[in-house]
């Protein structure tokens, strides 16, 4: 299995989408496994203060050292329920 690692981008409303990618899972006879999060924009605020970036601090940098390269999506829910941050979360196995 090989994995797209984190991916992160905004989106032209200032919400923000996050998550990776696995290819050729086994468990899913081969298939590819993909979640997506996707914060508003107030949702995203909160990350940011919860997660303290600052000014221009690259905030994939910093996903990566507190969720991982291959991003812990358990964790990264964990801590979503623990500071009020909503996400809406989409996977997608093909």
């Amino acid at each position: 299995m090989k994995s797209s690692g984190l991916f992160f981008g905004y989106k032209d409303d200032g919400s923000v989408y996050l998550g990776y990618e696995d290819y050729d899972v086994e468990f899913f006879d081969g298939y590819d496994y993909e979640v997506t999060y996707i914060l508003n924009r107030a949702n995203f605020d909160i990350l940011c203060q919860c997660l303290k970036i600052v000014g221009d601090q690259d905030v994939r940098d910093v996903l990566i050292s507190t969720f991982g390269y291959y991003f812990d999506s358990i964790k990264f829910e964990n801590f979503c329920q623990q500071n009020g941050i909503i996400f809406n979360r989409y996977i997608h196995i093909g």
